[in-house]
């Protein structure tokens, strides 16, 4: 899944039942170098934390641990990796997004679009050329919380 689906983060436990995560992490790490990693695991000695970092984890938390802690390392990594955008436009062919003004023109031709619509441009003008999976888009667009099961 981590050579195929985009994360912000990846949150590792090492006893896991086909491969440790200090491989699995070995094997992110070729594909993948920015992705942060948390080794979450019960495993604390400080050989298991070098062989954690070595393995290319970002940070080692051991259990049991305080879910705010957890938490507040997420928000580090999850604000790093936040990328301020490099010019107020998207385009793409004569398809343009204005971000402050959250306006779109395609060919000079304004076109009204909801605010959903323009969030699902912008997050499709900002991963070009990227397979975005069905979570990842419902996460980016209308939140981590949207319920998929109708009430």
């Amino acid at each position: 899944m981590a050579e195929s689906n985009f994360y912000n983060l990846i949150i590792l436990d090492i006893n896991l039942p086909l491969i440790n995560g200090y491989d699995l992490c070995k094997e992110i790490r070729k594909t993948n170098l920015n992705v942060p990693v948390i080794m979450l695991t019960a495993l604390g000695t400080p050989d298991n934390k070098i062989t954690g970092f070595n393995a290319g984890a970002d940070d080692y938390v051991t259990k049991p641990f305080d879910f705010r802690e957890l938490l507040a390392r997420v928000n580090v990594f999850l604000r790093r990796s936040e990328v301020p955008a490099t010019s107020e436009k998207l385009t793409i062919a004569d398809l343009e997004l204005d971000l402050k003004t959250k306006s779109v023109t395609r060919s000079e031709i304004k076109i009204d679009l909801t605010a959903k619509e323009c969030a699902l441009l912008e997050m499709f003008l900002k991963n070009q050329n990227k397979l975005l999976t069905r979570d990842f888009i419902i996460e980016q667009v209308w939140g981590i919380d949207f319920d998929l099961v109708p009430t």
